[in-house]
């Protein structure tokens, strides 16, 4: 799964646990870097060999893709730049596999996800904003993700879209305000499939310090939030205040783009002491 050659980074697990994405970059090979996936039989099994998803374009280091993949394995979101330029805004995609083709490195690019069907809501993407890090739901019908307004002035926060209709997009974008904290930007969400719990990044920069600037940001690290199972149960769910999980004693590595399944949360990590070339994780949690 990790390499010497690039770096590991953004993995999702399917919600079966069966089916890895994540994507490389920083190869030393160029035709390496975009969008790649691992199957095993068993959730106790090895991964098997990755391979590289071919159809969709983020050969780019500068694309950044994050993939979510759909709990019933058939459509794939992801984030990239419009036209993988440095600094570009970023959009929310989506692709969808083909049943009827067992090479499951082939999909259909479905472009940027679409508008709400009313025309006056901001949906998921918009031109006056910069959209990341996609998490869709088991259900498919809740799709959380993290938004900055472009050009970037501000912090990044965690929003959220439902969709009512199967027929139709995602409606009108919601800001989840306990997942947002105005002091730091909030990013890489990812909801557990039993909805209970809730996976993110946090980050605060250096003084006079961007988002953007890697030398001024202090990364804080992976956090977890708790559903608030005060009745009545709302929906889309109302979130407990997130915590920060200790992963590592180590100051000159930094912990993102967390993802979960059960108990198991991978992660993107350059451990040990700050490693130039980031790697996947995991951590187990306890049971509780």
């Amino acid at each position: 799964m990790n390499t010497s050659e690039c770096s590991e980074k953004s993995p999702d697990l399917s919600s079966d646990g069966l089916e890895l994405y994540f994507f490389k970059e920083s190869c030393d090979d160029p035709n390496q870097v975009g969008l790649w996936f691992a199957q095993r039989p068993t959730m106790s099994s090895a991964w098997g060999q990755p391979s590289q998803l071919i159809d969709i374009d983020t050969q780019s280091t500068i694309c950044g893709a994050q993939p979510s993949i759909s709990g019933d394995k058939m459509t794939l979101y992801y984030s990239k730049t419009d036209d993988c330029m440095p600094n570009g805004q970023f959009f929310i995609w989506w692709a969808k596999r083909d049943p009827l083709r067992s090479d499951q490195k082939f999909w259909s690019v479905q472009g940027k996800y679409p508008t709400p069907t009313n025309g006056s809501s901001i949906g998921v993407n918009d031109p006056n904003s910069s959209s990341k890090a996609p998490s869709i739901s088991v259900s498919n019908t809740l799709l959380y993700f993290d938004v900055t307004p472009w050009p970037e002035t501000g912090t990044h926060d965690i929003y959220h879209v439902w969709q009512t209709d199967p027929n139709q997009p995602f409606g009108a974008r919601v800001k989840d305000v306990t997942l947002s904290d105005a002091s730091m930007d909030d990013i890489d969400p990812d909801i557990s499939s039993d909805y209970n719990y809730m996976v993110l990044t946090r980050q605060t920069t250096g003084s006079g310090g961007h988002p953007r600037d890697l030398d001024v940001i202090t990364v804080d690290g992976v956090w977890i939030a708790s559903r608030d199972l005060t009745p009545p149960l709302l929906w889309p769910p109302k979130w407990c205040a997130p915590q920060q999980i200790a992963l590592s004693d180590d100051s000159q590595s930094t912990d993102k783009a967390p993802c979960i399944v059960g108990n198991t949360i991978l992660f993107r990590s350059t451990r040990p002491n700050g490693s130039v070339k980031s790697e996947i994780w995991q951590m187990v949690r306890s049971a509780q």
